[in-house]
């Protein structure tokens, strides 16, 4: 080595023994601080808090999204994956109130979701999944600019993964608000009266997390902003209600199911959306219905096993007693799943006693028992639907266990002479219950009205000597029922919507032949609300509820699930209408909700609580049937028994009162009515959409009004049975303080019998009735002439008076109820006279005006012919014509502002006519 390079390496060595030291000695904190200070500003520069410390003392629940949860804090971690990714939201109510339709189990929100990261929040976004176009198409960019998402929720980020760059969000908070809109809720099924979230007093309860979904319960509390007149009974402290809500957040199908469009002419509940990609078409409108996804083993087989059938748990709530008539309900649909393609498609087995199962458990369709102060619906059957597609993912059908025993010997307790009153049309009273947040599409109310015929059938039994007084009835009626009822709700979670026309799929003299019925149905459609079969020939009883699905549940199984093979929904159409071709044969009569419901409904075919192909001849048999009960001398024997409670018999005689005022209320819509068709033109056995009632079927309806609702012996109950109606002496919550309230201590059979009466007058009065009477009139030679109408009925009202027998004028003086009714039909005819009920044709009005004369005369005649008349009826006439005097001189009044006011235009019209000339 040469002297330079040796003194070079010596100075190397040299300057590395100088620095080792410094490289060796560890950092000096900064001045006047300490690591741990240096850290926690290093921290300062990072955006999140770190994952480790953020997490420490946490557990965690790993599935579909991992779940962290510290003391009070609940964390939701997302992964990239994750984001902008379509979630399926439900928000349901897992603990309710057991009054007033806040009831465990019914459902609040369905929402599609996505998390969405905008900085440093992740905004939870509810997807609009009603308007689409095609993917990247220019359509699809106008949908984009002109309808939005909205964002329901922002979540600060906590945390974000070093490595897997996972996001940890504050779920507690979203979690423990008013999301679910619970306030709008409340104020919808308490008239209107506000109410607040209290997050001090709420709290997250459960949460569990499967592969497939996560589900989070949250106790609320929610007070009223206002106590009064809440009626609140069921919180321990009604300035608190605890409210739980159950959030469910589940996976959607990877691959979406190939939808099946829908058809007007068959009844599935529908997933719709405005499709702007179909401009070429009528309009923009596409239906698909709701439906499982089923696949077969064998495609190429006619009926083939399933791939994985649909599963309804039957949970351990159910009283094991009831399980196999639940059961039954359940499997009765195999065999419109085998006339579809498939064999056992549907089954019930026991809910598992495993640790893994859960009833939550998005992968499992349950069927539950749940209690409720007040019954509300009697069973309901939601489900989860993919918005996408209409596949249905999840059911949960859930029973009142208080319906049970309204079917074994319970009789309805009335409110008040109006609550029977409106029996009159149950569709209206039904509807007029149902707060404003259930769509009436999607709502089931079977329970009142499930109660109250089942109350009838225990009676019959009862004086059928089949149950001794105060004992349930036979376990194989209950058994029906309950079949019945399972095969119901089933079938809405199979997707099929109301059928109230399938009652008349069954000619009446065929419902108690247990050959037609045990092959058919007793009606077309387990989707029926039917009246029970009760036989007025005792001797002829068939089954009191239908056994097996009917022909028409066949049909549309097998619209909605065969298999067709096609390649796109469009192909498929072409292969389902075939079937929906089929609507007009015998058996598949077919009329949904808003064919029944509506105020202006005028099919007298499609109904609720009714049997047989003919309501009118129905009609008949039951008000003659029920009218026979009140007169049976056995009744009190029979109902109360040796030592039994006279409030019984009380309730009793309710029962059949609303049973025979549903009865008088089927004739109502032969009146002004038509038969209404959902046949296609050129379909084969077709019909036009809409036939007009024949005059003389509309003439019968009104004649058996007059007998059974307006004679002066129509409610001619036996005072010695009246004497034995005793109220119920119970003084405590839920009952009535004893001082005051609706309830009578004596019986009010004039109340309740006029209350049937008004309501009968207001609907045969009804404005849309009268301008469908008319405007047939330009129809058919044949129509029933609205003069005719109005004739009959005042005639029918008032033929006593003025030309009546003797005998008639002398039960006139005697019965309240046929003067009540008098007079409440010179009042209707007032109200149209003078133009105070909205709607009516014009001919209406002066219609009425003459009507209002002729009983004017006729009272006048009365008053002055020397037959003998009462005190009563003689007040009676002086105040009828008082009445209409005066509305006469009202109309006079009227008449003369609008005589003035035409004459002041015509004045002004002629002036600027003049001048134009």
């Amino acid at each position: 080595m040469s002297h330079r390079l040796l003194t070079r390496a010596l100075a190397l060595l040299a300057l590395l023994v100088l620095l080792a030291p410094i490289a060796s000695a560890k950092p000096k904190p900064p001045k006047g601080g300490k690591p741990a200070e240096a850290a926690a500003a290093a921290d300062k520069d990072k955006p999140f808090t770190d994952w480790k410390k953020t997490t420490k003392d946490a557990t965690v629940q790993k599935g579909y999204f991992n779940v962290w949860r510290k003391r009070e804090s609940l964390w939701l971690e997302i992964q990239p994956s994750q984001l902008d990714q379509p979630v399926l939201g439900i928000f349901s109510l897992a603990r309710g109130i057991g009054q007033n339709f806040v009831l465990g189990g019914l459902p609040l929100n369905d929402r599609l979701l996505e998390f969405h990261r905008e900085g440093d929040h992740i905004f939870v976004v509810e997807k609009n999944t009603r308007y689409r176009a095609p993917a990247g198409s220019p359509m699809s960019k106008a949908v984009d600019l002109s309808i939005g998402s909205s964002v329901i929720a922002s979540l600060k980020i906590e945390s974000e993964h070093d490595s897997t760059k996972a996001l940890l969000v504050n779920f507690g908070d979203f979690l423990l608000s008013d999301v679910s809109d619970m306030t709008e809720y409340l104020k919808s099924s308490f008239n209107n009266k506000p109410f607040r979230f209290d997050k001090e007093r709420s709290a997250i309860t459960s949460t569990k997390v499967f592969p497939d979904n996560f589900e989070i319960e949250a106790a609320l509390t929610f007070s009223p902003s206002d106590r009064t007149g809440l009626g609140l009974e069921t919180p321990s402290d009604d300035r608190y209600l605890p409210i739980a809500v159950h959030y469910s957040f589940s996976k959607l199908p990877a691959t979406p199911m190939t939808p099946r469009f829908a058809d007007p002419r068959t009844g599935q509940f529908l997933t719709v959306v405005k499709d702007f990609g179909r401009d070429e078409s009528e309009n923009f409108w596409v239906r698909f219905v709701n439906r499982w996804r089923l696949e077969k083993k064998d495609p190429n087989a006619p009926v083939s096993e399933v791939v994985k059938p649909i599963t309804f748990y039957l949970d351990h709530t159910i009283p094991k007693e009831y399980r196999p008539f639940v059961r039954k309900g359940v499997e009765n649909w195999q065999k419109a799943f085998e006339a579809a393609g498939y064999k056992n498609a549907i089954v019930a087995p026991d809910a598992p006693d495993d640790s893994t199962w859960d009833a939550e458990d998005v992968r499992y369709s349950t069927i539950r028992w749940i209690t409720s102060s007040v019954p509300s619906f009697g069973a309901i059957g939601p489900s989860r639907v993919d918005p996408r597609t209409g596949e249905i993912l999840d059911a949960d059908i859930l029973f009142e266990a208080s319906f049970i025993q309204g079917f074994r010997n319970n009789y309805r307790r009335w409110a008040g002479p109006e609550a029977i009153g409106a029996m009159v049309a149950p569709q209206k009273a039904m509807r007029a219950a149902l707060p404003s947040f259930l769509p009436l599409e999607r709502s089931c109310a079977l329970g009142e009205g499930m109660i109250d015929a089942g109350s009838l059938v225990s009676l019959t039994m009862l004086l059928d000597g089949l149950m001794p007084p105060g004992t349930p009835v036979p376990e194989e009626y209950l058994g029906e029922a309950i079949v019945w009822t399972t095969m119901h709700e089933v079938g809405h979670s199979l997707g099929l919507t109301h059928n109230f026309r399938s009652s008349t799929a069954t000619p009446n003299d065929k419902l108690n032949d247990l050959g037609w019925t045990d092959t058919k149905g007793l009606v077309g459609s387990v989707m029926e609300y039917p009246s029970p079969n009760i036989s007025s020939d005792r001797s002829k009883q068939g089954h009191y509820y239908t056994t097996t699905i009917g022909t028409c549940d066949m049909w549309q199984i097998r619209y909605a699930y065969t298999p067709s093979g096609a390649a796109n929904s469009d192909e498929d159409y072409v292969f389902a209408r075939k079937i929906a071709d089929e609507s007009a044969l015998p058996g598949n009569e077919y009329g949904a909700d808003q064919d029944a419901y509506p105020d202006d409904a005028l099919d007298p075919r499609v109904n609720i609580w009714d049997l047989g192909t003919d309501p009118l001849a129905f009609a008949k048999d039951r008000a003659a049937y029920v009218a026979s009960l009140w007169k049976n001398p056995k009744l009190e024997e029979r109902v109360v028994g040796p030592n039994g409670d006279y409030p019984t018999l009380r309730r009793a005689l309710d029962t059949t009162l609303g049973q025979y005022s549903i009865a008088l209320g089927l004739a109502v819509k032969y009146l002004g009515g038509q038969y209404a068709s959902r046949t296609r033109r050129g379909q084969e056995g077709g019909v036009d959409p809409l036939t007009l009632i024949p005059a003389a079927t509309q003439r019968e309806a009104l004649e058996f009004l007059g007998t059974r609702a307006f004679a002066a012996d129509a409610f001619a109950i036996p005072s010695g049975l009246l004497s034995k109606v005793g109220q119920d002496r119970w003084v405590h919550w839920g009952i009535g303080n004893g001082f005051s309230g609706p309830y009578r201590y004596d019986y009010d059979l004039g109340a309740k019998a006029f209350s049937i009466q008004s309501a009968l007058l207001t609907e045969l009065l009804e404005p849309r009735l009268l301008l469908r009477m008319r405007e047939a009139e330009g129809r058919s030679a044949d129509a029933f002439r609205m003069s005719d109408y109005f004739d009959r009925m005042t005639r029918m009202l008032w033929g006593e008076v003025a030309g009546g027998a003797p005998a008639a004028l002398k039960a006139l003086d005697g019965t309240s109820t046929r003067r009540d009714v008098q007079r409440a039909y010179v009042d209707r005819l007032a109200g149209l006279m003078v133009g105070s009920v909205a709607g009516a044709p014009d001919d209406a009005r002066a219609l009425a005006r003459l009507q209002l004369s002729r009983i004017d005369q006729r009272c006048t005649r009365q008053l002055a012919s020397e037959a003998p008349m009462g005190d009563y009826t003689r007040a009676h006439l002086l105040e009828s014509r008082a009445r209409i005097k005066r509305a006469m001189d009202a109309t006079r009044s009227a008449d003369s502002v609008r005589g003035a006011s035409a004459i002041g235009a015509d004045a002004a019209g002629g002036t600027s006519s003049g001048a134009a000339q």
